[in-house]
């Protein structure tokens, strides 16, 4: 699977795949949102939870670029 198949999927089945094939790497914060991070099939996933709605509102492919410079402490090599 690559990053074009991943977004054609709706929300609940981008975290079944999360789920069954990520690995947790890493989170942070966006103003009310925890934002964990997973590697799937080679590429990054950022998985967005409001904590006031207590509920998923993202589950979207994250640039490396991106991942390198919010996620500092995680060896993306």
């Amino acid at each position: 699977m690559n990053e074009r198949q991943f977004k054609e999927f709706e929300l609940t089945h981008r975290m079944d795949i999360i789920n069954l094939n990520g690995k947790y790497v890493g989170n942070r914060s966006y103003y009310n949102h925890s934002i964990n991070l997973y590697t799937v099939y080679g590429f990054f996933v950022e998985v967005w939870y409001a904590n006031f709605e207590n509920r998923i509102t993202k589950v979207q492919v994250a640039n490396r670029q991106l991942v390198e410079i919010m996620y500092n402490k995680v060896d993306i090599d």
